[in-house]
């Protein structure tokens, strides 16, 4: 038997080969407020932002800040961060089914010899089967990957401190746990896992449960922690909103039955992994009396008496029955009291998989026996499984293949038109928008969200009238399903068209419907400047800023109004926090060396505006500034030459930046 270490680089090797193909997928789905148009993210040592917006999933979203500063927003850094994390999962399984053959229980069975081999296995069908495609590909998931990693470590930590009596061991699970509960939800079953852990394969005959209840106290405190990050989050900044969603949510019968089925699909994707979506049209249950339902009432009475049947003679296969039922339990209670349209999900399957890898791997060795049979079996096992992901990963690492298979597979369903549409946008490859949105128009023609894509892609073709009116119909007869972007967008070219009031009331109700949607205050804020209210102004990009620190032109519209008011130490310190941010942008020198010009200090002005040059050398009113410099310098050639360059590049027409002291009001949601 290989050791641990050979086990870990073999694990390395497999999992990069089968995940290499999927590396430049882009970003799909939930990874555009997540990750793209998340301003939490590009700062890692903004603490409090990323906190703030990620709350329960704070530790994912501090590593998507961290893939931020490495790659900026090319999502290969992303990809391999989730490829990695899958893989130390994988090798936390090896370990896990390694300790478990070394418990009380399972020391004197016959299989215990086969442990590292049952181990190894698992840990490959972990690692290779096609239904952990969506959890490692789609970047957004890694949050279960990373949930998984802690998960496992958390388990494997008690093990030890059982094992070694180490309380040292049961303090690091402890804080696995909590780390785990700061990265998904899905975490909150671990001392309910490890409970059952205990009376499966730990507690002793004389032991009580009551004495097992009082060993694990310390995890079970550890179950405060998602209440305690819930009642801290604010609304204007949670990118989940879970709290309303706890508040507000209450027991749907339909969706209980609906969970039922769902249950039976999810042990045949465990089983069968094929015709694999990423977003399935699930048909909702009818009612107590359907068949569908029976049928998977009778599929989870039999695996529940199977839990009581093998406790006995085949205690871990029973105990892997219980994990697929710990683990899937959270998203059954979700899916029943929380109404939505995604009721299944196959990354939901990621941490059931552990029980399903160890069950499969046991059954085999217990009954092939013959190693020759177990080797033959495994190796057409784990290369049907690879195979099988490969593929997979080849529609994963095509994103817009990805998503149109998603469109045939559920041709019922709005949301992959969106995400075509959306991908499109991101590419900017808006002749392709116009199609999606009569596919969208098709489907459904009721829903206010189908004209505002409409709207916005009127708008990329320069027809702003047709947007307009796009963006009014979405109003006036679809206001519940019309998104907060609609009104913005439309708020945004009654703005260009000089119509203040109606720009006005349409940005505060979209900050009403999205108080997240830092360009809405930033215009507002534009909107007050043009009006010479500048108090009004600077509260507004203050909110702007509260919500994206790095919002360009609401940090330039802050330190502009500061300026106009002859708040110039004010307006200094946010150009300086500008440059600072933005080091590569050359607006922020600009203003601040017209700053200083103003003040008279001609050769801080000078430094600022050579600044510029260095970025954009083709500006002529900064050629005419630092003619003005010059001249007061007494540097007559200087400023002969910066004449002559001002002149012929206005003459070529090169664009200047006319922003000056006030910023464009082109904000973008």
């Amino acid at each position: 038997m290989m050791s641990s270490r050979k086990v870990f680089v073999f694990l390395w090797i497999v999992g990069i080969v089968l995940y290499a193909n999927s590396l430049q997928g882009d970003f799909v789905f939930d990874d555009h407020p997540t990750i793209l148009n998340n301003p939490a993210i590009r700062d890692f040592t903004n603490i409090k932002l990323i906190w703030l917006t990620f709350n329960t999933r704070f530790l994912t979203g501090l590593s998507f800040a961290i893939n931020y500063k490495l790659d900026g927003f090319n999502t290969f850094g992303y990809h391999v961060g989730n490829v990695i994390v899958h893989i130390l999962s994988a090798f936390l399984v090896y370990i896990f089914v390694k300790l478990t053959f070394q418990t009380p229980f399972l020391q004197s069975k016959p299989l215990r010899e086969k442990g590292p081999w049952i181990a190894l296995c698992s840990a490959l069908i972990f690692l290779v089967h096609p239904i952990q495609t969506e959890g490692v590909s789609y970047i957004t998931q890694r949050a279960t990957c990373l949930g998984a990693l802690f998960y496992l470590t958390s388990l494997v930590l008690y093990i030890k401190s059982r094992l070694e009596n180490d309380r040292r061991f049961l303090m690091a699970a402890v804080l696995a746990s909590v780390l785990g509960m700061l990265t998904k939800e899905m975490t909150f079953t671990i001392p309910m896992m490890i409970l059952a852990y205990e009376i499966f394969f730990l507690k002793t005959e004389k032991e009580d449960l009551e004495h097992v209840l009082k060993r694990l106290r310390p995890l079970f405190w550890t179950l405060l922690t998602i209440p305690l990050v819930l009642v801290l989050e604010q609304k204007q900044y949670s990118n989940f909103g879970l709290r309303d969603q706890i508040f507000q949510s209450k027991f749907y019968w339909i969706n209980f039955l609906t969970q039922i089925n769902i249950l039976r699909t999810y042990l045949r994707l465990l089983v069968l992994p094929i015709n694999q979506n990423l977003d399935y049209d699930y048909p909702a249950a009818k009612g107590l009396f359907e068949i569908a339902i029976w049928g998977s009432l009778l599929i989870l009475i039999f695996l529940s008496s199977l839990v009581a049947v093998l406790y006995q003679r085949r205690r871990i296969l029973s105990f892997c029955i219980v994990w697929f039922f710990i683990t899937t339990s959270l998203e059954f209670v979700v899916g029943t009291f929380i109404r939505s349209d995604i009721v299944i999900f196959e990354h939901y399957l990621y941490l059931p998989m552990v029980g399903y890898a160890i069950f499969l791997s046991v059954f085999l060795f217990e009954w092939l026996e013959s190693k020759r049979k177990i080797a033959y079996v495994f190796t057409f096992l784990l290369g049907l499984f690879s195979l099988l992901t490969v593929y997979r990963n080849s529609i994963w690492g095509d994103t817009e293949r990805l998503i149109k298979e998603t469109m045939a597979k559920s041709p019922n369903k709005l949301r992959p038109i969106y995400m075509l549409f959306e991908l499109y946008m991101h590419r900017k490859q808006y002749d392709q928008t116009g199609e999606v949105t009569q596919k969208a128009f098709e489907l459904d023609s009721q829903k206010g969200v189908n004209y505002y894509i409409q709207g916005v892609t009127y708008e990329k073709q320069g027809k702003i009238d047709e947007a307009i009116q796009q963006y009014e119909k979405a109003i006036q007869e679809y206001p519940s399903s019309t998104p907060a972007e609609n009104y913005f967008k439309l708020a945004y070219l009654y703005h260009g068209k000089k119509f203040l009031d109606k720009a006005e009331s349409l940005y505060k109700e979209s900050i009403r419907l999205n108080p997240r949607l830092a360009s809405a205050y930033c215009n507002l804020g534009n909107l007050y400047m043009t009006q010479g209210k500048y108090n009004q102004a600077i509260d507004y990009y203050k909110q702007t800023l509260q919500v994206d620190p790095y919002h360009l032109n609401g940090r330039n519209g802050l330190a502009s109004a500061y300026v106009l008011m002859g708040d110039y130490k004010n307006g200094i310190r946010e150009y300086q926090k500008m440059i600072e941010m933005y080091p590569q942008e050359s607006l922020g020198y600009k203003n601040l060396g017209k700053i200083y010009f103003l003040l008279g200090d001609s050769l801080k002005a000078e430094e600022l505006f050579k600044q510029v040059l260095y970025i954009n050398n083709k500006d002529p009113e900064v050629y005419q500034y630092l003619a003005k410099i010059y001249y007061q310098l007494n540097r007559m050639a200087e400023a002969e030459a910066s004449i002559k360059k001002a002149v012929h590049l206005l003459e070529e027409g090169s664009s200047t930046d006319t922003l000056q002291f006030l910023p464009e009001w082109n904000s973008t949601p």
